[in-house]
């Protein structure tokens, strides 16, 4: 059994590192200044173990590694960095024409690192599943339908409020973006399905700096980026995404009124994201303290809803994952933390024209 532990927490490790890759792989080019133009891939002998009866081979790793990469599979074309992380230390490190400090627009894994902070929230109080956007936002109540204002914080998070709303609704330079979106047409009966939504991702957003009463970097910094070690400084802020997003260094989107968007708009580094893989392996305590609840790392990564689609296989939803990709496999998908999307037609009653990852 302890040979057994240890090759899983290897394994679990690994898969964590792959999905932080993934995530940086949607912009194809490095940041500007990036030295390396070719692939560099380094390792570290095997780690002794006290609990294993033989060390992972990481040569092999390795070749297997380089093997995948080199393929014909084009789920993997667009991988840029590759990180195994054994209790903690990094023992195999792959970058692709990038280097460990370049930052990368990691899409829909924002709503990953949003639904930490909303857990911690939890946490200190601040904030309950159960609470509706007519008590959570009641300076926008007049804008709300009775359908809207009754939509709790739980069903935002699981994305089964039943309202629309896809990154084309989502219009970050409107003068009143909140506004706008409590106002948005339902397409399901709350709590009833899962329907897609960026917007109602943006809400949360919105909930949460409401809750914390300050700015949502602010609030990130001082519970999560600063105690991870995860460099927030400089940063890029604003609207403007597409410029923006482009300047080299981290980056974290808002809308016209200042809030971080929650759908999709924060950069981050390949280690970065396997830090936050590693605070939710280790059930949310990071170097000996505790940044959000085991009870909420639990919650966050528990069913919520199960669908059976007349034409789909059994899908589930979680509170929080990051939204799925065709090219992730199945256990990649499983540990990809916080707000699955359901790519499943028949289980969707919109469709989406954005192409919003």
């Amino acid at each position: 059994m302890p040979g057994y532990r240890a090759r899983w927490r290897l394994l679990i490790a690994a898969v964590l590192a792959v999905v932080s890759c993934l995530a940086l792989s949607c912009i194809g080019r490095p940041e500007p200044g990036a030295v390396p133009s070719s692939s560099s891939l380094t390792t570290v002998p095997a780690l002794p173990s006290a609990s294993a009866h033989r060390a992972p081979d990481y040569s092999a790793m390795k070749q297997q590694l380089q093997r995948r990469l080199a393929g014909d599979d084009w789920s993997v074309k667009a991988v840029r960095a590759v990180l195994v992380s054994v209790d903690g230390e990094i023992v195999l490190s792959y970058y692709r024409e990038r280097r460990p400090t370049d930052y990368a627009h990691v899409w829909s894994a924002t709503k990953s690192v949003m639904s930490i902070l909303v857990g911690i929230a939890i946490d200190e109080g601040r904030l309950r599943l159960e609470q509706t956007l007519a008590e959570l936002l009641p300076e926008h109540a007049d804008q709300m339908s009775d359908e809207v204002s009754s939509v709790t914080l739980r069903q935002l998070l699981t994305m089964t409020s039943g309202m629309q709303g896809g990154y084309s609704s989502l219009e970050l330079g409107a003068d009143d973006p909140i506004d706008q979106l409590v106002g948005a047409a339902f397409v399901a009966e709350p709590g009833a399905t899962f329907v897609y939504s960026n917007a109602t991702a943006h809400l949360v957003g919105a909930v949460l700096r409401r809750a914390v009463d300050r700015p949502l970097l602010e609030y990130a910094r001082e519970m999560l980026f600063d105690p991870l070690g995860i460099d927030t400084r400089p940063a890029w802020q604003g609207w403007n995404v597409e410029a923006g997003l482009s300047k080299p260094g981290f980056a974290w989107a808002t809308d016209r009124e200042g809030t971080n968007t929650g759908c999709c708009g924060l950069k981050l580094t390949a280690p970065d994201m396997l830090k936050i893989g590693q605070l939710y392996l280790d059930d949310g305590r990071w170097q000996g303290r505790q940044l959000v609840s085991p009870q909420w790392v639990k919650d966050s990564t528990s069913n919520q809803l199960s669908t059976r689609p007349a034409e789909c296989h059994r899908r589930t939803i979680r509170i929080l994952l990051v939204d799925r990709r065709h090219s992730v496999p199945p256990l990649l998908r499983r540990l990809r933390q916080l707000w699955p999307a359901d790519n499943c037609r028949a289980g969707l009653r919109t469709r989406r024209r954005d192409g919003m990852r």
